[in-house]
């Protein structure tokens, strides 16, 4: 794309589009409390029930099941109802959700079913809507906008754990999770309310040329058959394997730290480099699949975690060290979502993007799940999380090579009604 194109067509999506932008950022980071919190609840719910890791962990494999089944229906359900519909009714029932968390029993069929209500809420809200909600505002900058949009859960992982340590240390987990709850309802739902719409219209916000409407329409892929195609399986496996090692690490980060002798407080800090290592991916990430092909640039940023899981296997203590640990797995982690909703949109072009992605989601939100319990299970067994570190190397090695071999897509340049 040109510089002048860039200029003309970005300064008119980023005027009409803003405010959908930051409502998004802020959907994105609420929506992954649920999960990305837990390893800050594991040991005081372990010490109030008894229960092994692996066991509490399993929470999140429920919400990532439901998530698997219903994210490609929900995906659907944005294309044809919109945006705003469904994200005021999954704000709801999310945010309900988690401060039920707080007022389980100690009987497991209560926890399940607290997390089933979780799940709904939040395979409405996950970043599958947000992602639809800016790319139909977005063209030029849509790697930008995306890349900012998704920053809202690297902004959630620097502040999280330090206010969640906070809550728990002064009011116990339980309150901790129906101030979380509350939370989320109050910051979002006015948002949604008043920027949330779903017009027919170019991401500059004028309406379409019959021209304009008719190149679009050819060039985007049927259902079906982007479904079917092998470039859409295997960035969907790619991503799914990157997530399962990724959050594994992520949720089991602040137990695994403390293990090899860090304090709790120190290890909650170190974990908040997490989240600035995820903002500093999305947005790099971002900006370079805007002027560089998106496949490589996903490859190289999925790659780079190995590098993390072999340091934490040979961690022997430090601060920094930690901390650099910390930033790099974060780096990965921030371009996660920015790989798949951009190069979805590129690839496969809007027509079915909410059905596509939201397909996509139900893998990774599956790998949510299975990546936490797996890790917990293995420390469970084992008494120490070196095997699944191990066995996250090549996990991200071969997530970085699928992506890189869906090859090339073709760009072109928008046009806009006079």
């Amino acid at each position: 794309m040109s510089g002048a194109v860039i200029s003309r067509g970005g300064g008119a999506e980023w005027r009409k589009g803003y405010p959908v932008v930051a409502t998004s950022f802020l959907g994105v980071g609420v929506a992954v409390i649920a999960s990305w919190s837990m390893g800050l609840f594991i040991e005081p719910i372990q010490r109030e029930f008894g229960w092994g890791r692996g066991e509490i962990s399993a929470a999140l494999l429920v919400l990532s099941t439901v998530s698997f089944f219903a994210a490609p229906f929900v995906g659907r359900l944005i294309d044809t109802a919109g945006t705003r519909r469904v994200g005021i009714v999954g704000m709801i029932v999310y945010s309900i959700g988690l401060a039920l968390i707080g007022c389980s029993g100690t009987e497991r069929w209560q926890w399940w079913a607290i997390w089933i209500v979780v799940a709904i809420g939040y395979v409405l809200v996950k970043p599958t809507l947000w992602a639809v909600a800016v790319s139909k505002r977005f063209d030029v900058q849509r790697g930008l906008a995306l890349a900012i949009t998704m920053c809202g859960s690297g902004v959630i992982l620097i502040i999280m754990p330090t206010i969640v340590t906070r809550l728990i240390a002064e009011f116990g987990w339980r309150t901790s999770y129906i101030v979380l709850g509350a939370g989320t309802a109050v910051l979002t739902l006015p948002l949604i309310l008043a920027f949330l719409r779903d017009e027919d219209r170019r991401p500059d916000g004028a309406r379409p040329t019959v021209t304009a409407e008719a190149e679009r329409a050819a060039g985007n892929a049927e259902l079906w058959s982007s479904l079917r195609s092998g470039r859409f399986l295997r960035l969907a496996i790619g991503t799914i394997v990157m997530t399962i090692a990724t959050i594994g690490l992520q949720v089991h980060f602040v137990p695994l730290v403390t293990q090899k002798g860090m304090s709790l407080s120190t290890a909650a800090y170190v974990a908040g480099m997490i989240g600035v290592g995820s903002i500093m991916g999305r947005l790099i990430c971002g900006f370079l699949m805007d002027r560089w092909r998106g496949q490589i640039v996903g490859a190289i940023f999925f790659a780079l975690p190995a590098l993390s899981s072999l340091c934490l296997l040979n961690y022997g203590g430090g601060t920094l060290v930690a901390c650099a640990i910390a930033f790099v797995q974060g780096l990965a982690l921030g371009a996660e979502m920015d790989v798949i909703s951009y190069l979805t949109s590129r690839y496969f072009g809007l027509r079915n993007y909410g059905t596509l992605v939201g397909t996509i989601m139900g893998g990774v939100g599956l790998a949510n799940g299975l990546g936490p319990t797996l890790a917990g299970f293995i420390y469970d067994l084992t008494g120490s999380y070196d095997l699944f570190l191990i066995m996250t190397v090549p996990a991200f090695l071969i997530s970085a090579i699928l992506v890189y071999s869906l090859g090339d897509y073709r760009l072109r340049e928008p046009k806009f009604a006079p």
